[in-house]
């Protein structure tokens, strides 16, 4: 775990770019940039296609943000730090899946084709999620449960992986922590590896909204199975049922969208 990305001075004060806060602004620079260059060369519109992105971007970060607030309300200090850029308190899946429907509406409203925009931006937003995830891995966020598998990462002392094996009873509070499933790389190489596919699938010149549904459908698929293994903090409130019911609901709207 390396949660301090780097340190430089600027007029005399220190600044300290954190590692998850970096890698997210990476994500979406990289999201952002990629996906309006690979839409301009399927035709649509650059300057539409970057507005609809940010205000889709703009939207998930908020909803990311509300949506943990409300399942882990234990993990801010009070209302005012719900606000604050620098926390990594971020229902990730769920923000994008609020952010997607306004970046179709988005998309209507200015006279683009959301299917095709979507398909055109997939690689882009599964490039952006893999970034985002090693921005998780370094933080030391989204761990996993404790693994004998030979993959399994071993925790640094003092970090909350221990704190949360001592609470669980897994270790005391002197022992060393337990190696735990990767699940930030799990979820980095899904999306990555379903980058790749949209990618391959584009050049196949499917109907347009395919490559998005199909993705969705293999990211979805994937995150419910790793979400198995994810270690859920104390302060999650909400029923445990929660998201594996968003992931059967995306994935019986993607299955009916590719069946329509």
């Amino acid at each position: 775990m390396h949660p301090v990305l780097f340190t430089f001075g600027l007029f005399g004060r220190e600044i300290t770019i954190m590692s998850y806060t970096g890698f997210l602004v990476i994500a979406a620079i990289t999201g952002i940039g990629l996906g309006t260059a690979l839409s301009c060369k399927r035709g649509v519109d650059g300057r539409k296609s970057f507005i609809c992105l940010l205000i889709g971007l703009t939207v998930s970060i908020i909803g990311a943000r509300l949506i943990h607030w409300m399942t882990n309300p234990g993990s801010f200090d009070n209302g005012s730090s719900v606000l604050s850029l620098g926390r990594n308190n971020l229902s990730a899946f769920a923000g994008l899946t609020i952010g997607m429907p306004v970046f179709a509406i988005s998309a209507r409203r200015l006279g683009l084709l959301p299917w095709r925009l979507a398909d055109s931006v997939t690689p882009a937003l599964a490039l952006a999620i893999s970034l985002a995830r090693v921005g998780c891995l370094l933080n030391g966020c989204c761990y996993g449960l404790p693994s004998s598998m030979p993959w399994a990462i071993t925790c640094r002392i003092g970090s909350n992986e221990q704190a949360a094996q001592i609470l669980s009873g897994a270790i005391g509070m002197f022992d060393t922590p337990l190696p735990v499933h990767p699940t930030q790389l799990y979820e980095a190489i899904t999306a990555l590896l379903g980058g790749f596919i949209a990618l391959w699938l584009l050049r196949k010149r499917l109907a347009d909204g395919k490559v998005f549904l199909i993705f969705t459908i293999w990211f979805t698929t994937f995150r419910w199975i790793t979400n198995n293994y994810l270690y859920t903090p104390a302060t999650f409130t909400a029923p445990h049922c929660l998201y594996p019911a968003l992931y059967a609901l995306i994935l019986i709207l993607c299955y009916g969208a590719l069946w329509r």
